[in-house]
C-alpha cells in the first residue's frame, strides 16, 4: 500500500489551476486534520468533506461550498498554506466515482468484482473516445477509482448499482464534489493525471457519449454475472419488481443509523449534513417539509414520506440511501418508524417505493427546470425571410410537447417556485423591462443593480443572490467606462462576477450575434445570472421597435438567451412619445416581460410584476463621483445612485390636501375592479382625482394604487369593518398633514416622511 502524504503539497493547487482547473477548485479537510470543537462534522468526515481552517488551526465545515463564487489565485494560495486536500466541484466538469470494493462483496463474488472493477478503465476510455493512457483518472492505492470528462449541459447524479452490498458507480454532476489529491482516511493517497490532461483535453460527454459508457459498462457487467440497474437519482418509476428488490436489499446491507459504528459511514453521513442542509437553504419547500408539522390526516406519515421523497428528488443530488438515512433522524413524532423506517423489511420496502414514486415524481419536475434548451432549437436555421421548413421536409419537430397531470402541477407549485435575485423584485430567470425618457438615469440604475447583484450586496434594501453579471453595452463604452470607474470607486471591486461586453450587437437577425454571443456565455467559468442588454434600440439594429414581426422576433431571441443560460435578462429601454402609456414599441415586449420598472422624476417605480406581489417604488438622485483629471486639468466625472429613503411615493402638501378633501368622511372600498376606470367606490377614484390621473390609462392606475399603498402605510389611510366588508376611511389620527411631513419626529414609531 502506498502511504499518503501528510497533506497535498503545496504546489499541487497551482498546478491544477494552471492545467485550467481554477474555477472548480474548493479546499477539502484533510485526513490528518483536527476539527474545531464547534464543527458538527464527525471525524470520518476528514479527508471527504469541503472544508476551511480557522485562526487556531482547527478545521470545520465549508458552508455553502456549492454555491460559492469561482476560486481565485489568492484562495488557492490560501488552502495551500492550511495544506487542504485538492478537490473539484462537479458541473462543467462530470466524474465517474467507481466506487467498487472487492472487500465488501458479498460471499463468492469478490474474485469476479474484482476482475470487473479492472476492467473498467479500458471500457471508460473506449466509450468516451480516448486512449487507456490519456484517460483522466483518479488514482487510490494503484487502482483507478474515478474517472472524468467535460459537459456542455447541466447532468444530475446517477447510478448504476452493481449488488446488493453498496457497490455502484456514480455520475456526479452538477452540485457534487470529489477529491483529486491529498489524503484519504485509508490510509493511501489520492492522486490523479488532471494536469498532464489539462480542463481542454477532458473527453466531452455528451448524450451519445453517456449512452455508449453506459452501455459498455453494463456489457461488462454481463460479461461478469453482474446485473446493473439505475436507480439512485429516483429516475426509475414504479413497476420493476427487480430494481424494488435490489434496493430494498441494498439498505439491508447500507448503515442507516448513527446509532452503528461504521467510519466510512460516518463520513458519508457528514457529507449527507452538507449536502442536505444546502437544499433546505435554496429550496424552502424541502425545508418546510422537513421542519412542519404532521397533518392530522396522516397518522402514520406515509404521506409525509412521499412528501420528502418529492422534495428530495426535485432538489437533485440524493439517493435511496440519502432517504432511508434521512428518515431514520426524522422527528419520530412525524413518522411511524415500525412502520416506515429503515430497521425493518417492510420499513425498507416503504422508503424504496416513496422514493421510486415521489422521487421519481421529483426527478420529472427537475428535469424540465434544469435542462437548458440549445438556442439553435430557436433559431431559424435559414436566412430572415425564408420559411423555416418545406413541404415534404422530413425533418422532426426539435421540440416535444409533455402532458402534465393536474396533481403533478399541484405538487410542483412550491418545489417549482423559482429563487430570487432580488427577493421581492426580480427572479432568477426571469425577464425585465426597465425604462424611461431619455437622461433620467436609465443606464445608472440598471448598472447600479448589475454590481449589486455581483457584489451580493442588498439593493434598495432588498437582498440579492450573488451571481455573475454580463453587462451588454451596446450604445457605447466610453460612458460605460466612467460608470464603472465610479461604481468601484464607491461600492467596490466585483471583480471577475461582473463583465462588459462593450460592442454594438444584432440580437435580432437569426444568423447575427445571438448564437456567437451564446457561446461566448457559455465559455465563461461560471454561468450568469443577470444579463443587462442596453439599450433594446440598438441590440435591434435598425428593426421596427413597433412592428409585431419585428418585437416578436426580438422576444423569441431573448427569449432564446434566457433559456440557453438560465439568466435573468434585463433589458433598458425607451419610454414613448406619450409617457402615460409605459415604454416605447410594440405591446408583445411587455406582454412577454415579468417585471417593468419606470424611471421618471427621480423616481424607480414597478409598473408590472407577473408573479412577485410586491410593488415597490423609491426616490433616487445622481451622486456625482470624481474620477480623475483630464489632459486640461479639468474633472473627470461620472455618477452612482443613491436612494433617498423614500420608501413610497412622495406627495407635497398641497396634494395631501385635495386628497384629505376628495376622500371626505365616506367610506370607500379597498379594491378596484380591475378593468376600465375602475369600480366607482374604490378609495383610488378620489385619489386620482385629487393628483389629476386618469384611471383608464395604465400607468395613471399603477400609480394611483402606490399612493394608496403609501397612504395606508403611513396611517393617512385606515382600514375598517362594516356589516363584515373591509372599507377605507381617513385616518383619524394624526388630523392634520403637517404631522407627516415633520422631518424631525419626535419618537421612533412616528410614521415614516413620505412627502417632498
Amino acid at each position: 500500500m502506498k502511504l499518503q502524504p501528510a497533506v497535498a503539497p503545496a504546489d499541487e493547487f497551482q498546478r491544477h489551476a494552471a492545467a485550467g482547473f481554477l474555477a472548480h477548485l474548493i479546499p477539502v479537510i484533510p485526513a490528518n486534520a483536527t476539527l474545531s470543537d464547534r464543527s458538527s462534522l464527525a471525524a470520518a468526515a476528514r479527508g471527504k468533506a469541503p472544508g476551511e481552517k480557522g485562526v487556531d488551526g482547527k478545521w470545520r465545515g465549508l458552508a455553502g461550498w456549492a454555491a460559492r463564487p469561482n476560486a481565485t489565485a489568492a484562495d488557492i494560495r490560501e488552502w495551500a498554506g492550511w495544506g487542504a486536500n485538492i478537490g473539484l466541484r462537479t458541473g462543467r466538469i462530470v466524474a465517474f466515482d467507481l466506487d467498487v470494493n472487492p472487500e465488501r462483496a458479498q460471499p463468492g463474488e469478490a474474485e469476479r468484482l474484482r476482475a470487473f472493477a479492472a476492467e473498467l478503465p479500458r471500457v471508460f476510455a473506449g466509450a468516451l473516445g480516448v486512449p487507456l493512457k490519456g484517460l483522466p483518472t483518479r488514482t487510490r492505492g494503484g487502482s483507478v477509482r474515478a474517472v472524468f470528462a467535460r459537459t456542455e449541459i447541466p447532468r444530475a447524479k446517477m447510478v448504476w448499482h452493481i449488488d446488493a452490498t453498496g457497490q455502484k458507480i456514480e455520475l456526479l454532476g452538477t452540485g457534487q464534489q470529489i477529491v483529486v489529491a491529498g489524503s484519504h482516511p485509508s490510509g493511501e493517497a489520492v492522486e490523479n493525471n488532471l494536469c498532464a490532461v489539462g480542463f481542454d483535453g477532458l473527453p466531452m460527454l455528451d448524450d451519445a457519449a453517456l449512452s455508449r459508457c453506459e452501455s459498455a459498462v453494463r456489457e461488462m457487467g454481463a460479461q461478469h454475472g453482474f446485473e446493473l440497474r439505475a436507480g439512485s437519482e429516483a429516475t426509475s418509476m414504479p413497476g420493476d419488481p427487480k430494481l424494488e428488490a435490489l434496493l430494498t436489499e441494498e439498505l439491508r446491507h447500507s448503515t442507516t443509523s448513527r446509532a452503528i459504528a461504521d467510519p466510512e459511514a460516518e463520513a458519508e453521513f457528514a457529507d449527507l449534513d452538507h449536502r442536505f442542509g444546502a437544499a433546505c437553504e435554496a429550496n424552502l419547500a424541502l425545508a418546510a417539509t422537513w421542519t412542519g408539522e404532521r397533518p392530522p390526516n396522516d397518522p402514520s406519515g406515509s404521506g409525509w414520506l412521499d412528501a420528502l421523497a418529492f422534495r428530495l428528488g426535485a432538489a437533485g443530488g440524493f439517493d435511496h440511501v440519502d432517504f432511508a438515512r434521512l428518515v431514520a433522524r426524522w422527528d419520530h413524532e412525524k413518522i411511524d418508524q415500525d412502520r416506515h423506517g429503515p430497521d425493518s423489511d417492510s420499513g425498507r420496502r416503504q422508503i424504496v417505493r416513496a422514493w421510486l414514486h415521489g422521487g421519481a415524481k421529483g426527478a420529472e419536475v427537475r428535469t424540465r427546470r434544469q435542462n437548458e434548451a440549445d438556442p439553435s432549437r430557436w433559431l431559424d436555421s435559414r436566412s430572415d425571410g425564408e420559411a423555416s421548413a418545406e413541404k415534404g421536409s422530413d425533418q422532426s419537430p426539435t421540440r416535444r410537447l409533455q402532458w402534465t397531470p393536474f396533481d403533478a402541477a399541484a405538487d410542483g407549485a412550491l418545489t417549482d417556485s423559482v429563487a430570487p435575485l432580488i427577493k421581492g423584485l426580480l427572479d432568477q430567470g426571469a425577464m425585465t423591462v426597465l425604462y424611461g425618457e431619455s437622461n433620467v438615469g436609465k443606464t445608472f440604475v440598471a448598472m447600479d443593480i448589475a454590481h449589486h447583484v455581483a457584489t451580493g450586496r442588498s439593493w434598495g434594501g432588498m437582498k440579492t443572490t450573488r451571481l455573475p453579471v454580463v453587462y451588454v453595452a451596446a450604445e457605447g463604452g466610453r460612458g460605460a467606462k466612467k460608470r464603472a470607474a465610479a461604481l468601484r470607486l464607491r461600492r467596490g471591486d466585483p471583480g471577475d462576477l461582473f463583465r462588459f461586453l462593450i460592442s454594438p450587437v444584432d440580437l435580432l437577425r437569426s444568423s447575427a450575434d445571438l448564437q456567437p454571443l451564446v457561446t461566448m456565455l457559455r465559455e465563461l467559468p461560471q454561468a450568469p445570472g443577470l444579463i443587462v442588454v442596453d439599450t433594446l434600440s440598438r441590440a435591434m439594429a435598425g428593426g421596427d421597435e413597433n412592428s409585431s414581426t419585428d418585437m416578436g422576433a426580438m422576444v423569441k431571441h431573448l427569449d432564446a438567451l434566457r433559456s440557453a443560460t438560465g439568466a435573468h435578462v434585463l433589458v433598458v429601454h425607451h419610454s414613448g412619445k406619450d409617457t402615460s402609456k409605459g415604454a416605447r414599441g410594440h405591446s408583445l415586449l411587455r406582454a412577454a416581460t415579468d417585471t417593468e420598472i419606470e424611471i421618471q422624476n427621480n423616481r424607480i417605480m414597478v409598473t408590472k410584476q407577473r408573479d412577485l406581489d410586491r410593488a415597490w417604488s423609491s426616490g433616487f438622485s445622481l451622486d456625482v463621483v470624481e474620477l480623475g483629471r483630464d489632459a486640461d486639468g479639468d474633472p473627470v466625472t461620472s455618477c452612482v445612485v443613491v436612494f433617498d429613503g423614500r420608501d413610497g411615493p412622495a406627495l407635497p402638501r398641497d396634494q395631501l390636501d385635495r386628497i384629505r378633501a376628495a376622500v371626505g368622511d365616506l367610506e370607500w372600498g379597498p379594491r378596484d375592479s380591475g378593468r376600465g376606470s375602475g369600480n366607482a367606490e374604490w378609495i383610488g377614484v378620489p385619489v386620482a382625482e385629487a393628483l389629476g390621473l386618469d384611471l383608464s390609462k395604465r400607468n395613471d392606475k399603477a400609480r394611483t394604487k402606490e399612493q394608496v399603498v403609501a397612504l395606508l402605510r403611513c396611517g393617512a389611510f385606515r382600514e375598517i369593518e362594516r356589516e363584515r366588508r373591509k372599507r377605507i376611511v381617513w385616518g383619524s389620527a394624526p388630523s392634520s398633514p403637517d404631522q407627516w411631513c415633520d422631518s424631525s419626529p419626535s419618537s421612533e414609531d412616528a410614521p415614516p416622511n413620505l412627502f417632498d
